[in-house]
């Protein structure tokens, strides 16, 4: 995937959730971000495998690419709904409603998805660590 491609992807995946106010930004670092007072979403380009710092340790699946940027998006929702932020229950239950729109079930280790399987229960991702 080349950078045009990856921010087609990542726009594509806000427009669906009709967050119209939020601005998407590629960025050459270690973590995503929401910026919830400028409404910015920043994406780290080394989930495409497109980053010239070295960050990212491998090519990641498709899934987890869709998992990444959902889970970006996903803080703003809680936001936006429930009026909360970080990583806490409301949080992971909107976070598990949009893998879901995906087909994508997370397991995970402390805040962060350490396996993505799909609905079926197929292993489509494992974290490294």
């Amino acid at each position: 995937m080349n950078i045009t491609e990856a921010k087609i992807f990542c726009q594509e995946i806000i427009d669906l959730y009709s967050l119209s106010d939020v601005t998407l930004r590629l960025a050459d670092k270690r973590r995503g971000t929401a910026y919830y007072a400028t409404r910015v979403l920043a994406i780290p380009l080394w989930i495409f495998s497109l980053s010239k710092k070295g960050y990212g340790s491998r090519d990641y699946p498709i899934e987890y690419q869709y998992a990444y940027v959902l889970h970006e998006i996903a803080h703003f929702i809680n936001r936006d709904v429930h009026y909360a932020q970080g990583h806490q229950r409301t949080f992971r239950t909107v976070e598990r409603k949009l893998l879901a729109d995906f087909g994508l079930v997370p397991v995970y280790n402390r805040v962060y998805i350490k396996q993505l399987k799909t609905e079926n229960g197929n292993i489509v991702y494992t974290r490294n660590r």
